[in-house]
């Protein structure tokens, strides 16, 4: 997939659609694009076996709708996220949804969505953000976290409903404390270097 992302992007550059400066950006954005295209499909199916079709949808949905703005763990290979995908899955739904009950449904996202403001975006060797575009994901995180405390609100009653939001809150912020865990050991790392 990284040979095809890489010609697909010196195409790009050839011809003049983007600088070769920005080279770096599409790569990863084909590759997290089609990632999130190929792993969405499945993980509906394998969410929807571990769960319901409605627990499933809502909670790939919340941690998409997040996951492009704050960012987080990311793993280096695409079979590599495949594996944490699949185990990550597999643990938020079959072994935490079934103890995820009305109250620690907001439990869980009080303290997801307050892990999420205080550190997303997080700033990841993937990424490359400068501070600017830093502080303008920061805001868009912001909003995103309001409407989806809007929607928790508004789905109060429906429990499927909430329950997978919940899960992909809690997954995103798990991801984040992840990435900076992984960033502080690679500073780390680089001193005693």
């Amino acid at each position: 997939m990284q040979k095809i992302t890489r010609a697909l992007a010196i195409r790009s550059v050839n011809a003049g659609i983007i600088d070769v400066d920005d080279i770096e950006w599409l790569i990863f954005g084909i590759e997290n694009r089609f990632t999130a295209f190929i792993t969405s499909a499945f993980f509906l199916v394998v969410g929807s076996y571990l769960s319901t079709p409605c627990i499933a949808v809502s909670y790939l949905c919340s941690f998409f709708f997040l996951r492009a703005r704050t960012n987080g763990f990311h793993a280096k290979t695409f079979s590599c996220c495949l594996l944490v995908s699949i185990a990550s899955e597999v643990l938020f739904l079959r072994f935490l949804l079934p103890i995820v009950t009305p109250r620690v449904i907001w439990v869980l996202n009080i303290v997801s969505i307050s892990i999420i403001l205080l550190v997303a975006p997080v700033n990841t060797p993937s990424i490359h953000m400068t501070r600017d575009e830093l502080r303008l994901a920061k805001r868009y995180v912001h909003i995103r976290l309001l409407f989806l405390s809007m929607f928790l609100l508004l789905c109060r009653r429906m429990t499927d409903v909430l329950q997978g939001v919940t899960l992909g809150n809690t997954m995103t912020a798990v991801f984040l404390v992840i990435a900076i865990i992984e960033g502080e050991n690679r500073h780390e790392i680089r001193q005693e270097n």
